[in-house]
């Protein structure tokens, strides 16, 4: 039996495990997502560009999952930032030193 995430439940796990790197260090999660967000980013650009020259047998799925990945660290903060300021004194303590 396969089992495959719907592109909303590999949304939601992503998301899921970005909040956790957030809640448990801001330093960790900060070092991951300047660091693995432009790889990602240049990763769906090119291929959605060799896509683009030369169709090929890559499923459309592929493009879904890498762009959830992509916004996946980027929605996680902005959750992580509004909760955080608003049942905290507003600063986010890796930002303030």
């Amino acid at each position: 039996m396969q089992f495959r995430f719907s592109n909303f439940e590999f949304s939601l796990v992503q998301i899921l495990v970005w909040l956790i790197f957030w809640l448990v260090s801001e330093w960790l999660a900060n070092l991951l997502t300047l660091i693995l967000l432009p790889m990602l980013l240049a990763i769906l650009a090119l291929a959605m560009i060799s896509e683009w020259i030369e169709k090929s047998n890559v499923p459309r799925r592929y493009f879904y999952l890498m762009a959830i990945s992509v916004a996946a660290p980027v929605v996680a903060f902005v959750v992580y930032f509004v909760i955080h300021t608003l049942f905290s004194s507003g600063k986010i303590e890796y930002f303030a030193k």
